[in-house]
């Protein structure tokens, strides 16, 4: 048996490289190290392209260069990951054309209700099936206030998070109890943070509250992907 220590990494985080992908992209000059090139966040780079981004892929990084918003004739196809559909109905809310997002089957039996009547009551022209994909977004989203109920996806808030971060103006976000995936909203702060982006949060009657300056920009030119301490699981429990 040998005795030498044996070294193992965690596989690169899958919710931080959908974020960091979007933020990257929004960016315009920016590299992503260690990315998840899973399909799920291949769908958000893809996704990110379509919408104007330029991207090149190295390896175990990706290159942005250049971000032009512009329409699409063809809907953004998110696949299979309900991450990318979320996020990115917020994100596309701010421009003032048309942005249609779908998925494969599975992906139109979820709801997304609470984001697409969160975006409505911002000014976003919404179209939808009954709350579920293929959905249309066109903004320009406006800052306000919107209450959500927080026992759903907390991938609703982080989308609008980061959306109204970047809208002028400041804009709230209240969550009621009971708030689920607290974590991965923590998750959506911190990799904002890399990129520039800020926002506070309050306790408030049992839930959440978030105050979002607005007018921000996401600039960051390097970014490294951490991994992801649930798929450390393994190793960690084969070493014990």
């Amino acid at each position: 048996m040998s005795k030498h220590p044996l070294s193992l990494w965690a596989p690169p985080s899958k919710s931080v490289t959908h974020r960091a992908f979007i933020l990257g992209a929004l960016s315009g000059d920016c590299t992503v190290e260690n990315p998840l090139l899973g399909a799920d966040c291949r769908a958000t780079l893809a996704a990110v392209e379509q919408l104007g981004a330029v991207a090149r892929l190295d390896t175990d990084r990706v290159l942005f260069s250049g971000f032009d918003p512009q329409p699409s004739t063809d809907p953004i196809d998110c696949e299979n990951s309900g991450t990318s559909l979320r996020l990115l109905s917020a994100l596309a809310a701010r421009f003032d054309f048309a942005v249609s997002l779908t998925g494969d089957d599975s992906l139109r039996r979820r709801p997304n209700g609470p984001l697409l009547t969160a975006l409505a009551g911002l000014g976003v022209r919404v179209t939808s099936h009954d709350g579920r994909a293929p959905l249309s977004v066109q903004g320009p989203l406006q800052a306000g206030e919107v209450v959500i109920d927080g026992s759903v996806s907390s991938q609703f808030t982080s989308g609008l998070l980061l959306a109204l971060a970047q809208t002028q103006g400041p804009s709230r976000v209240v969550l009621t109890p009971p708030v689920a995936s607290r974590p991965y909203l923590d998750l959506s702060q911190e990799v904002a943070a890399a990129f520039g982006l800020t926002w506070s949060v309050h306790p408030h009657e049992g839930g959440l509250r978030f105050e979002i300056p607005g007018g921000q920009r996401p600039r960051c030119g390097h970014f490294v992907v951490e991994g992801d301490w649930s798929g450390a699981a393994f190793p960690l429990v084969a070493a014990a």
